[in-house]
């Protein structure tokens, strides 16, 4: 009776620990409302990748656009760009010059279907009144000189906050959008060399979901674009439960962590992971088993093969006692 209590209680403390992990797990997706009216919007939303000769020009525009409901005072200027220390790009550096942002000096900004207010400081200013738009226009002129390498800028326009009478606290909101330009420039000292430092895979996990990481070096003067893809089977029966193919830039001198994830990992199961990074023509792959288990399921099994073995342990002793007796 003993016995019957202690793997029923066991059986619970499993069907509790799945439970527990299926609710821990769940995730609530809420709809989230942006707000289009922000004053100014920038097409295409694709920013330009250029390939350029020392000594050459190239001219380029793209679309500025009002959406909103009053007249508004904007400028445009061209702003240094880098990678942010994060290696992930999720911030980019716009205040610091380098070797890879001489771009900046190399290009003139014009304006398109608006007029220009004025010109100060490298900047062009304008008026863009309620749904208007107009193409902010730039001219790059690379030198003869010109060292070889990828260059990378941006041009943002930005609203100019009207002035405040003296004393006024009202606090103002600016808006500020940029258009990302990169540059390759064909000379001496353009150079495409990388590599993949890391590939990594978890072996177990608790928690879902399953997730995987690539460290990309650049050590080259030329941005590269990184191809790589997850791909989930199942342990059993090799079926594809997962498959992504995705590619993201590289810029020259920088390491960039590119992440992947399987959202609809289930709670518990055993799967075949296989991540697959190209980086200038060369091809890795890695893959490894991965036991996705809930850490109380783990505890719950602990608790059952203890049972056991205790209940197997009093009725090995419960026997020798009773042939003892018998004696």
């Amino acid at each position: 009776m003993k016995y019957r209590k202690l793997v029923l209680l066991a059986g619970l403390s499993v069907i509790g620990a799945v439970f527990i992990s299926s609710v821990a797990s769940a995730k609530i997706n809420k709809d989230i409302v942006q707000d289009n009216n922000i004053g100014i919007a920038v097409s295409p939303m694709l920013n330009a990748r250029l390939t350029m000769d020392p000594g050459s020009v190239t001219e380029g525009r793209f679309r500025v656009r009002s959406p909103g409901i009053e007249t508004t005072e904007v400028f445009a200027e061209v702003s240094p760009y880098a990678a942010g220390e994060d290696e992930r790009y999720e911030t980019g550096i716009f205040n610091q010059t380098s070797a890879y942002t001489k771009i900046t000096e190399w290009t003139t900004l014009g304006l398109q279907d608006c007029t220009i207010n004025k010109e100060e400081k490298g900047r062009i200013y304008f008026t863009m009144r309620p749904q208007e738009e107009c193409y902010v226009t730039y001219k790059i002129t690379v030198p003869a000189d010109a060292y070889g390498g990828s260059q990378h800028a941006a041009i943002f326009v930005q609203t100019v906050p009207p002035e405040s009478g003296k004393g006024n606290s009202t606090i103002v909101n600016t808006y500020r959008i940029g258009y990302i330009i990169r540059n390759d420039v064909d000379a001496p000292g353009a150079k495409s060399e990388g590599q993949v430092v890391e590939i990594k895979i978890p072996k177990l996990l608790f928690v879902p979901p399953i997730k995987t990481s690539i460290l990309v070096k650049n050590t080259g003067s030329l941005d590269f674009e990184a191809k790589y893809k997850m791909t989930i089977q199942t342990f059993f029966g090799q079926k594809e439960v997962y498959s992504e193919a995705k590619k993201s830039l590289v810029m020259a001198e920088t390491e960039r962590l590119l992440t992947d994830k399987w959202d609809k990992t289930p709670n518990l199961g055993l799967f075949k992971v296989t991540v697959e990074v190209t980086i200038l023509d060369e091809t890795i792959m890695l893959t490894k088993t991965v036991l996705v288990i809930p850490l109380a399921l783990i505890v719950a099994i602990i608790v059952i093969i203890l049972s056991l073995t205790l209940w197997i342990y009093v009725k090995i002793r419960k026997n020798k006692s009773g042939k003892s007796k018998k004696v």
